[in-house]
């Protein structure tokens, strides 16, 4: 059980429950497509920031949840729905939380976490994303060991890849509650690298302490040739972000929104050439953020490099292509802010030069074509 409750800290550190008035596009599963034609839908796409854990199904998650004989309203969707997802806000964290326990409870063998991975596969190339990096902590499997663990994730990515013409990469979380698992994770990493694992992050409350093995096992990361990425001023404070960049290494920043709180972090980031995962539905729906002051909009007018993301698609009833409308709409991007944001994401995918090249040029000239399409249209 503290297992199961540290994995949804992964998602939510210690924060409000959100209070928003945002019409966000909701979706009944990544399998039913929306009939709908959506602006960005043809834009080519890069997705840096997605939680294995929060990418699931629906329909998978109900299938399952019958075939496992859980105690579920299986003859009701909307009920079931209730359950393993987060439609609207929320009273209390502990209202939040439920769906991520439930789906916890789901996901039970090493094939289930294999197929949820492969099907999200198929969700990202239906929507045009050529490349994503998929994050997990392998330590939070329940009766799952570590490497079973990292062979569904593994195995799903490799399968999805092959089928659906995706690029995809891995990263594995630390836990900032559970620094006793660090350095079995830099192992883990170094075992399946040759299978895609690229990175290391660190995920769970900002507001706990970190332990020296925290630091220890990103310098241990950084000697072996993997990127960093770190969760950080998404419920914490700006100088979270300074650690990361003084202390971890990291290249990239998943959320910051905070760092806007402390000019000096703020310039250090810039100098740095840091990179920021930005989430729009998660990061307001949690009410890490403002939409209408919502730090994207800083990054975009002063030329920082950032991102959009899904973070929790499956737990949300959103899409990629969703956070790009909601970016434009209610956060005020324009068009070719997130056409940018897209090259910035694909400079920022940690991959080897000669494939950062090749996915550059990929990504380049599918924008041309989406360019002239919206032109001639």
């Amino acid at each position: 059980m503290r297992l199961l409750f540290a994995a949804l800290r992964i998602f939510l550190p210690e924060r409000r429950a959100a209070v928003s008035s945002l019409a966000f596009v909701r979706r009944v599963g990544m399998a039913v497509q929306c009939q709908q034609v959506r602006k960005y839908d043809k834009l080519p796409k890069v997705e840096l920031h997605v939680h294995m854990d929060g990418a699931c199904r629906l329909s998978t998650l109900l299938e399952l949840s019958k075939h496992y004989s859980l105690p579920h309203p299986h003859h009701d969707l909307e009920q079931f729905k209730d359950l393993v997802c987060v439609t609207k806000p929320q009273t209390s964290l502990v209202e939040f939380l439920k769906p991520f326990l439930a789906v916890g409870k789901i996901l039970r063998t090493s094939k289930d976490i294999e197929r949820v991975t492969y099907e999200f596969c198929e969700d990202l190339a239906r929507q045009n994303v050529v490349y994503a990096e998929l994050r997990f902590s392998p330590f939070l499997g329940g009766d799952l060991s570590p490497d079973e663990y990292m062979d569904g994730v593994m195995s799903g990515l490799e399968r999805g890849q092959k089928d659906f013409g995706i690029k995809m990469r891995a990263i594995l979380a630390f836990l900032r509650d559970g620094p006793e698992h660090c350095m079995g994770t830099v192992k883990l990493a170094e075992k399946y690298r040759h299978r895609g694992v690229v990175g290391v992050d660190i995920v769970g409350n900002e507001l706990l302490p970190l332990d020296p093995r925290h630091v220890e096992a990103f310098k241990e990361a950084k000697r072996l040739g993997f990127h960093v990425t770190v969760h950080a001023a998404e419920s914490g404070p700006a100088s979270n972000v300074k650690q990361a960049i003084e202390d971890f290494g990291t290249e990239r920043i998943g959320h910051g929104y905070k760092v806007l709180d402390d000019a000096s972090v703020y310039k250090l980031a810039r100098e740095r050439g840091v990179h920021f995962e930005v989430c729009p539905t998660s990061s307001v729906f949690t009410n890490a953020a403002a939409a209408d002051t919502h730090a994207v909009r800083r990054f975009a007018a002063d030329g920082v490099s950032f991102s959009l993301n899904s973070d929790d698609p499956g737990i949300m009833l959103i899409d990629l292509t969703n956070e790009y409308e909601v970016a434009e709409r209610d956060m005020g991007l324009t068009q070719e802010q997130i056409i940018q944001s897209v090259l910035h994401a694909a400079r920022a995918a940690f991959l080897p030069p000669d494939e950062k090249e090749e996915l550059l040029k990929t990504v380049e000239e599918k924008i041309a074509r989406f360019r002239q399409e919206r032109t001639l249209g």
